[in-house]
């Protein structure tokens, strides 16, 4: 694949970047304003600053605004123009900010353009009082572009005046206006002026000073829209519909939001869900007698038969319903003629936009643009923005924006409906004429919701709202006049709260709902969460040169992994599907633990611990499943929502022989406290839970002389559920043992008070500690002489025959491995066996696996690059980047592969960048790909905070001036890192 193109040009704006003017603009407005009887905003000259002059005169008239025509306000601007153009007549050179002439010579020589864009009409006679007019390669100005900002018309303008894209430029900007134009434009963008109000943008500097060309090349290459964006143009087509919803998701941890468009009435689901939000869903008993003889090795059919309760997600009201009518006639892209259609998720900022050029059935033509994004500084909060530009028509939009509910789901008409659980409306009602509230409660288990909407037309004081009621939806109500070639822009806000985080959820939203629709705009909403979302990025963003499809799917995968995990609530965890779909009910399983927070752990410590915690809160419910079998200790299920109980359907042998879970979660807690070295949840929290996994395998195990077996456990692969003396369980099982001896041995010395607390609650008895001691030696782990594994007792006696369910229906009687069995293990203890086990392996299970689980490529192709085994490292890790992106399993519209979206952040990471833990060391021996230029990613170790930045020819580690020091082997030099030191190893980097 072409590099992409370097850094073609800079965009600046006038005001406030190259020369201060905004006070002669705020001074001319003000005495305008004044000359009509009216007093200013007080912060006039921010609020104006960087927009047109006529969205500067209704700020500065304010309510006033009314009062006058528009050919009243156009004279207006006129008459304040010319009080402009007075005061600055004495602007000279010298009013030039310091570093201007410096960084026009530089850009200059190295042949970048220098472009203004300005929303002034008075730019150019500005650039000839300043005597820089000859260093501009073009000039976007009020003359040029259509629309003013905060459309980004003036920046795209002037990229196309130098024969550049978006991506290709960087946008210099003081006003937070300018920063969402160029954000939305698809620039990368320097904020210069007040930090509080473009703490979003890319880079923030207080002086031109503080740039030089190598600075903005950087930057260029670190933020270019194109290797962020993730774009789909064409008409809709219904089939794929569903999996797009899922690409375009949109979250922050506690609320999800499918890419789900009501202008757009393709499915009747809206696709919202809150982390927590659960109900039971009544399932109809099944026909047993036509299951194939899989499904029947599978389950206990004769609990199948029953009726049932299965505990889902609840897909919530539409919160951002909206509906709208020009001249009466319904806007629906179903329907007239899509001329360009246009979907665009910014994962810089967790920005879904849609762009629709639209011919209506009666010759109405419209472009209708929609932006939204979930909070990620407030997360309860989701935002959406409209903008609608009639193309050749004017004329009334009625437009009706609330909450609607009329999709509730009835139960399920046969058993594997997907559906999710149904809930009833307990009350609406509007709060003031501009908002309105709704109040769920579900059918079942009784969980509570309040959700508050409001609509707000901007820049038309004299636009009425009223509310309506119908009997599951609730709007606010309102007609505007929209004229040919200008914009109209509607804003919505949503606020939600469940009963499990707050008393009142009512209350809560009412509140919260005035407060953001007085405060907080959408433009200056997305300020902190963009921000927010910067910062995320900066610690977790795994940087790649050379392969833009790499680079796009690595970044996919950690935006779905950052909008899936909850900042601030351990009573979540991550869904297999997140809160991207409906998919397994919302059910958390091994996904999470094993294949998810790896990437929390080195990159998002505090989503780390909270997932961390969410086991250890969910505890009890696994000692109920452990006590319900007849086990000790503590069980933990297949599948939970958050409850902690087993929530897996009923009939499926997955509750019963999926069991290796348990160990999964001591593994996780322990890599956790390993990585994190966060000692309080080990001794608190972590311990506890070792004590008692390693009490269930104690009470599971079966002495058989001097061994010890482990029945009725199946690993990974399920096609063979029903095994004894599985590889994976039974070392992992030895794991668990190991972290519980560990944890014992640390409680007495340390907290010897808390290891008598736990044993007084648990009751565990000597002889259990004996056996937690001894079995580790005695547990048979299924290795024969030459290194090869069994997968389970009796598995190289089946027919070596590779193949599918369909084909075979007595599948687990063959060799044909579903998903990384032998393998997975391999990679969770990759110190306990030397490259010549992992080799044969490796060459024998690899064949003989069909990978009908997205999670299973990943680990194929990390094992393959740790193994040097180039081709198969590709072809697994390429494929599984593109599992959703492509929808290389054909189901991503049930929702986001979360599993394998973990895993691809642990092959790149660790399987091409070579990088992970080992011992008291941190062990960095990359090998890249042949196409790759660049690998750059940065990780937190035992409190060191640091990059890593490989090339073919060599690695680079920096460690944070802030951190701890890092004890390294980087490319087989020991070495290591004080606080803010670098070190450069240069060394061959072989291709694969």
């Amino acid at each position: 694949m072409s590099a992409l193109s370097p850094l073609k040009a800079v965009i600046f704006d006038l005001d406030g970047v190259l020369v201060s003017t905004s006070k002669f603009h705020a001074q001319a407005w003000a005495d305008l304003v004044r000359s009509q009887g009216y007093e200013p905003p007080v912060d006039l000259e921010e609020q104006v600053r960087g927009i047109s002059r006529l969205a500067s005169l209704k700020i500065a008239l304010g309510e006033n605004v009314s009062n006058f025509s528009d050919e009243e306000l156009v004279a207006l601007g006129e008459r304040k123009n010319a009080c402009y153009l007075d005061a600055i007549k004495g602007i000279c050179a010298d009013d030039l900010y310091p570093g201007v002439l410096d960084l026009f010579n530089n850009l200059h020589n190295a042949g970048i353009a220098i472009v203004l864009g300005s929303a002034s009409k008075n730019a150019r006679p500005v650039l000839e009082s300043l005597g820089i007019a000859n260093f501009f390669d073009a000039v976007a100005d009020g003359f040029v572009y259509t629309h003013g900002k905060p459309h980004p018309d003036v920046f795209l303008c002037g990229a196309q005046m130098v024969g550049a894209t978006p991506a290709e430029c960087i946008v210099v900007e003081d006003a937070a206006a300018g920063i969402n134009a160029a954000l939305d434009g698809g620039f990368v963008t320097v904020g210069m002026g007040s930090f509080d109000s473009l703490q979003h943008c890319h880079l923030f500097v207080n002086s031109l000073e503080e740039l030089t060309v190598a600075r903005l090349q950087e930057l260029h290459a670190d933020w270019r829209s194109d290797t962020w964006t993730i774009v789909r143009e064409g008409a809709y087509d219904e089939k794929r519909e569903e999996s797009l919803q899922t690409v375009f998701c949109i979250g922050n941890g506690e609320i999800g939001l499918r890419g789900t468009l009501a202008e757009l009435p393709v499915s009747c689901r809206p696709g919202i869900f809150i982390a927590g939000l659960f109900d039971i869903t009544l399932r109809p008993g099944m026909d047993t007698e036509k299951w194939s003889p899989f499904m029947k090795y599978w389950s206990y059919p004769e609990l199948a038969t029953e009726p049932r309760e299965e505990v889902c997600l609840i897909d919530c009201p539409n919160f951002l319903h909206t509906t709208w009518a020009l001249n009466g006639e319904a806007i629906d892209f179903t329907t007239g003629k899509i001329e360009k259609f246009t979907r665009n998720l910014d994962m810089r900022s967790g920005m879904f936009t849609t762009t629709v050029h639209w011919v209506s059935p009666a010759g109405n033509e419209l472009r209708f643009t929609q932006r939204r994004f979930a909070d990620m500084q407030q997360t309860d909060r989701v935002f959406a923005q409209y903008e609608i530009e009639p193309l050749n028509c004017s004329g009334t939009l009625a437009i009706q924006g609330g909450i609607d509910a009329r999709y509730i789901m009835s139960e399920p008409e046969t058993p594997n409906d997907n559906h999710s659980a149904a809930f009833d409306i307990l009350a609406m009602d509007s709060i003031g004429n501009q908002a309105v509230t709704l109040v769920i409660k579900g059918r079942h288990a009784g969980m509570t919701a309040a959700f508050a909407s409001g609509t707000q037309v901007l820049d038309r004081p004299t636009a009425t709202y009223q509310v309506q009621q119908e009997d599951h939806c609730i709007t606010v109500c309102t007609e505007v006049q929209v004229e040919q070639g200008q914009l109209l822009y509607v804003e919505r806000t949503a606020i939600v709260a469940t009963a499990r985080r707050h008393a009142e959820p009512l209350a809560r939203v009412q509140q919260a709902i005035m407060e953001t629709m007085t405060t907080l705009p959408f433009g200056q909403a997305r300020v902190a969460s963009t921000a927010q979302w910067q910062q995320y990025w900066l610690d977790s963003d795994v940087h790649i040169d050379g392969n833009l499809k790499d680079q796009l799917g690595a970044r996919f995968s950690i935006y779905h992994l950052l909008i899936a995990g909850s900042h601030d609530d351990p009573g979540v965890s991550i869904a297999a599907k997140s809160l991207s779909g409906i998919g397994y009910r919302g059910m958390v399983f091994w996904d999470t633990d094993i294949h998810m927070t790896p990437f929390f752990n080195f990159t998002q410590p505090t989503i780390a611990r909270n997932l961390a915690m969410f086991r250890y809160l969910t505890l009890d419910g696994a000692r109920r499943k452990a006590a319900h079998y007849k086990h000790m200790g503590a069980e933990f299920p297949w599948e939970t929502g958050i409850s902690g109980d087993e929530e897996c359907e009923r009939f499926l042998k997955l509750i019963t022989h999926q069991v290796h879970i348990s160990a999964d979660v001591a593994y996780a807690l322990q890599q956790y406290v390993d990585i994190t070295g966060d000692m309080e949840f080990y001794i608190n929290c972590a311990a506890e839970v070792f004590m008692e996994t390693a009490r269930f395998w104690v009470s599971k195990a079966v002495v058989d002389g001097a061994m010890v077996s482990i029945p009725d456990a199946g690993g990974p692969d399920e096609f063979h559920i029903v095994s004894t003396d599985s590889a994976y369980v039974n070392n992992l099982a030895i794991y668990n043992l190991h972290a519980a001896n560990r944890a014992i041995a640390y409680l007495k010395e340390h907290a010897p008070a808390k290891l008598a607390d736990i044993t007084a609650r648990t009751g565990i008895t000597a002889a259990e500690l004996d056996a937690i001691r001894t079995y580790p030696s005695r547990i048979k782990t299924m290795q024969q002489p030459d290194g090869l594994f069994e997968q389970c007792a009796g598995f190289f006696a089946l027919r070596d025959e590779i193949g599918n369910e369909e084909e075979i229906t007595d599948i687990f009687n063959t060799q044909t491995v579903k998903q990384a069995d032998v393998i997975m293990m391999l990679y969770l203890l990759p110190d306990q066996w030397d490259d010549a086990v992992k080799n044969i392996n490796l060459a024998y299970y690899e064949p003989r696996t069909i990978h009908l689980s997205s999670l299973s490529h990943a680990v194929h192709g990390l094992l393959a690059s740790e193994l040097g085994l180039a081709a198969t490292a590709d072809k697994y890790i390429r494929q599984s980047l593109s599992m959703d992106l492509s929808d290389e399993l054909g189901n991503t519209g049930k929702g986001a592969h979360m599993a394998a979206n973990g895993m691809n952040w642990v092959s790149l990471v660790r399987g091409y960048g070579g990088s992970r833990p080992q011992g008291d060391h941190f062990l960095i021996t990359p090998n890249l790909p042949a196409d790759w230029q660049r690998l750059r990613f940065s990780l937190q170790w035992h409190g060191a905070q640091f990059t890593v930045d490989i090339t073919h020819q060599g690695v680079t580690v920096s460690n944070a001036a802030t951190a701890q020091p890092l004890p390294a082997i980087v490319s087989g030099l020991q070495l290591t890192l004080q606080p803010g030191e670098q070190v450069h190893i240069a060394c061959e980097v072989a291709g694969q």
